[in-house]
């Protein structure tokens, strides 16, 4: 048994670095998955007991991603990365203190994987866009992502595994954030402090924010846009109501996907292209 576990994960790290054939890492997941349930590593009473212990995560992470990629593709989160772009005033390391609450901030309500995969082109975008240089504009990426992970606990929603051991333990969403709500603050503390001492003589002192363009710019779909912030707002809410109606976690984001589906697929009368979110069309000058 253990021989055929470490060939099965042999050949699934295989199909993950190399890529034969240009295999994405989904089918790659899929085929060593597939691969366990053949060679008699895992049977299927073992991934039904499983799938009992996270099947509310799963479902979450699922409906998270999809309110997440139909926010960003109403220009949601491009609208809310321009706003803290301009709450810096010009001052890079404002801007790096500021995008790294943001992230913290994302990663508590759209979990660290959902965070991670949206902010990560953004804050590239941003930074390229007022012409800081590679190193500086990898600093804040770097520690975008960073923060997006260490900070993942102050809610059920921040981790997959909140949700499994929010399950487990019978925890209601309001009782999970009271318990971690000063860790997750250690960990922010910590994890700005850290990050500013070893990424501080990367950052620019200034910056131009006029080479960024208004927020309002970055929204594409304006009803999509405004639905969004009324079905995030009812999402929290349904969180703290979750245990006393009854529902699981994943019911109450199942709910805000589809509400917000709802609203991205209703026709839309035909209007002009919508510029680049980054882009002003100003000339700059070499970094």
């Amino acid at each position: 048994m253990a021989l055929r576990s470490l060939i099965v994960f042999a050949v699934t790290m295989a199909l993950v670095l190399i890529r034969p054939y240009k295999v994405n890492v989904g089918l790659a997941a899929v085929i060593g998955a597939g691969l366990t349930l053949v060679s008699g590593v895992v049977g299927l009473p073992e991934v039904a007991a499983v799938w009992r212990m996270t099947w509310n995560a799963t479902l979450a992470l699922i409906f998270i991603i999809i309110v997440s990629l139909v926010l960003d593709a109403a220009g949601f989160f491009r609208w809310a990365a321009l706003h803290v772009a301009r709450a810096g005033r010009g001052r890079g390391p404002r801007l790096f203190v500021l995008l790294i609450l943001m992230g913290a901030a994302m990663s508590a309500l759209f979990t660290n994987d959902g965070a991670i995969l949206i902010l990560t082109p953004i804050v590239a975008e941003l930074v390229e866009a007022v012409g800081f240089a590679h190193a500086a504009g990898l600093a804040y990426v770097m520690a975008v992502g960073f923060v997006v992970d260490t900070v993942s606990t102050p809610l059920i929603t921040s981790n997959l595994v909140n949700i499994i051991n929010a399950d487990f333990y019978h925890l209601d969403f309001l009782a999970y954030a009271r318990a971690m709500a000063w860790p997750s603050l250690a960990a922010l503390a910590a994890s700005l402090i850290v990050l500013v001492l070893f990424f501080w003589r990367e950052l620019p002192a200034r910056y131009d924010p006029e080479d960024l363009p208004v927020p309002e710019s970055a929204v594409r779909d304006r009803p999509t846009f405004l639905a969004g912030l009324i079905v995030l707002a009812a999402m929290v809410v349904g969180f703290f109501a979750a245990r006393a109606l009854g529902l699981p976690v994943s019911a109450i984001i199942g709910a805000a996907a589809l509400a917000l589906l709802a609203v991205a697929m209703a026709p839309r009368p035909p209007g002009p292209a919508a510029a680049g979110p980054c882009s002003t069309g100003r000339p700059r000058g070499p970094s």
